[in-house]
């Protein structure tokens, strides 16, 4: 009887890990610009909570290669990103931000490089910055393109 109720317990949470999670793939960010970039969204254009993994490895669990930082894009790549939560977690992200819309913030490597967050943050030191909708986002199939 404990091994039945081990196993259904089991398959629920399978079943709540199938379909809970927002897709990976839900957010893309192609980079078409000049050089390197990292991204940092927020729900506001202030920087306050602004934190740049600089230079941070680990390891691709599909293949064991070493990565960079989840917030780096090499150019000419793309990378997918994600949001923790269940489905429909970047739609209940967005209609909690301020006016509904997403702040998508844009680093050169060398600016990177060169400053602190802190310094980034005080400066304002950011290549390019966008405003999203919801149904912006929607309408661009969830992509943001980072042109020169």
């Amino acid at each position: 009887m404990r091994s039945i109720n081990t196993l259904k317990l089991s398959l629920i949470i399978s079943c709540l890990f199938l379909i809970g999670c927002d897709p990976v793939d839900r957010m893309k960010i192609i980079n078409e610009s000049s050089e390197a970039i990292y991204y940092f969204y927020s729900c506001d254009n202030s920087l306050r909570d602004l934190y740049i993994y600089r230079d941070s490895l680990y390891i691709d669990q599909r293949d064991g290669k070493f990565l960079r930082s989840h917030q780096y894009i090499v150019k000419d790549t793309f990378k997918y990103i994600g949001i923790r939560g269940f489905h429909g977690e970047w739609e209940r992200y967005i209609d909690e931000c301020k006016g509904n819309k997403i702040h998508f913030f844009i680093f050169s490597d060398s600016t990177v490089k060169k400053y602190s967050n802190q310094e980034i943050r005080y400066r304002k030191l950011y290549s390019k910055h966008y405003t999203f909708t919801k149904e912006e986002l929607e309408h661009n199939n969830w992509t943001i393109t980072i042109l020169p």
